[in-house]
């Protein structure tokens, strides 16, 4: 039993399935019930007890080979933050966290609006 790459598999992996007709990711769990013979059909991805889907091994990779694949690219760690032009400015706090603005009422409004004071 072997993935797409050739690397053998084991029941217990933990495994991407990519359409048979595409690099679309199919289904993502651990590999079950596989039985030593085929590379088509043959056993489950499960996510937990759920059978996910059937499994196609000549379809899937594990995914550390995958993770091996991503860091090849270079993509196998999160960009870092760009610091914001200095035209762009920065937005005020209450934009940033979503908080809204609070209006503080000036000095003697409430005498004026003639609201009693006590």
């Amino acid at each position: 039993m072997h993935y797409r790459n050739g690397r053998e598999a084991k029941n217990g992996d933990k495994v991407v399935q990519l359409g048979w007709n595409g690099g679309n990711v199919e289904a993502v769990g651990e590999l079950q019930n596989a039985t030593p013979g085929s590379d088509f059909c043959n056993g489950d991805i499960m996510r937990g007890e759920e059978k996910v889907t059937g499994a196609c091994l000549c379809d899937c990779l594990h995914v550390d080979d995958l993770a091996a694949i991503l860091a090849e690219k270079g993509l196998d760690k999160r960009p870092e933050a760009k610091p914001a032009a200095a035209d762009e400015g920065t937005p005020p706090p209450e934009e940033q966290t979503g908080a809204e603005p609070q209006d503080e009422p000036e000095e003697g409004a409430a005498a004026e609006s003639g609201e009693a004071q006590g």
